[in-house]
């Protein structure tokens, strides 16, 4: 473009031209007394805009230890929009976790339900939903009312998740049990509640939990696109004693189970008929954690979840039966408010059996149909 700055008096005269993204010039110049001076032609050349670092981090939420600001806490879980008090529904609201259906499987950054870690108080949790299916579960076992709090990781998770593939979601439990409580509530569905009471001032706690749900009051309140022969129904509870034998140490048992089955019936050509399906999920997690001085403290931790799951229809059934079994010892030494270091071991070992007797053709359903054993044992 072109300029034109008027000056009050003849003289001497310094221009400076700059743009951002472009180098600055200065130029002296002279006006003469009657006010002539020769043209200026100015031609900037680029420069980088220096700026202050970038740190560019994998979405991560809730508090890994004390590392992580925000944290997803029981409050939260109760109060997000739509997600039923359900831990893994509330956690479908965080970037990085997609929700193609209404169920409550985390499907991260496109990975399946099952390479995202779920662990509870340091042991994994192999099966962590109701209504489970192959993609999946509608909700998830573990009660609200007994967790404290959650850390959710899309990347960039600590290695002591071992071979996490998509996602961690790491949940701790009830950790203070120092006042008697009650909560209980009631929908059309069902009904359940939690009671806290402390044993022995704050040396010894016990947190208790049950709930019953049942759809067949909701079906004939609203109807549904369904013929259920069985409404879907579930039992769930889980019990938490917490112990404080000494200032710096703690030791914990969490127990905790649920069931679900459904009954509906199936239209195929060759045959129409009732299918049913239970699954049972039960699980157990022992922890102890002691600091030994102002900056070394360790866990121990043992835990196991057991999982059955068996449907029947027409001559037909299958089962499944599993078992996971982990065991963690872990040490973390905090060097100063900045640096910390942690280290640990950890083993597991797991056993799935599976077995049934199922269609030889898989379109002839019909009672007396061809039919294959099937089994496995892992």
């Amino acid at each position: 473009g072109t300029f034109r700055i008027p000056v009050p008096a003849a003289g001497a005269y310094t221009v400076r031209v700059s743009l951002m993204g472009q180098e600055t010039v200065t130029l002296p110049v002279t006006v003469s007394g009657n006010g002539d001076m020769t043209a200026l032609r100015v031609v900037l050349r680029e420069a980088p805009i220096p700026v202050a670092e970038v740190s560019v981090r994998a979405s991560s939420f809730g508090a890994e230890g004390k590392r992580q600001g925000a944290t997803l806490r029981r409050i939260d879980i109760m109060t997000t929009p739509g997600a039923a008090a359900d831990l893994m529904q509330s956690v479908h609201t965080l970037p990085g976790v997609h929700a193609p259906n209404e169920g409550a499987a985390l499907y991260v950054r496109g990975g399946a339900p099952d390479e995202t870690l779920v662990r509870l108080d340091g042991g994994d949790v192999g099966h962590p939903y109701k209504y489970e299916s192959a993609s999946g579960g509608l909700f998830g076992v573990l009660d609200p009312s007994l967790i404290s709090s959650a850390y959710f990781s899309s990347g960039a998770f600590s290695p002591k998740y071992g071979n996490a593939l998509s996602g961690v979601l790491d949940v701790e439990s009830t950790t203070d049990v120092r006042q008697t409580a009650f909560n209980f509530g009631v929908n059309v569905v069902g009904g359940g509640g939690t009671v806290s009471v402390p044993l022995d001032g704050e040396k010894l706690g016990v947190v208790f939990s049950a709930h019953y749900q049942d759809t067949e009051l909701l079906d004939r309140l609203y109807g549904t696109s369904r013929d259920f022969t069985r409404y879907p129904r579930s039992y769930d509870g889980g019990i938490k004693v917490l112990g404080h034998p000494a200032q710096n140490q703690s030791v914990s048992l969490f127990v905790a189970a649920t069931h679900d089955r459904t009954g509906v019936k199936l239209r195929f050509p060759s045959y129409h008929g009732e299918f049913n399906n239970a699954a049972t999920v039960s699980l157990w997690n022992a922890g102890y954690s002691n600091v030994l001085t102002k900056k070394l403290g360790v866990r121990v931790n043992l835990a196991n979840t057991h999982y059955t799951d068996g449907w029947r229809f027409s001559d037909f059934h299958y089962a499944t039966v599993s078992n996971q079994y982990t065991g963690r010892t872990e040490a973390t030494w905090q060097r100063s408010a900045r640096y910390e270091l942690s280290g640990g071991v950890d083993a597991e070992r797991e056993d799935e059996t599976y077995a049934g007797i199922v269609p030889h053709d898989s379109t002839d359903y019909a009672p007396g149909a061809p039919t294959r054993d099937v089994a496995q044992d892992g």
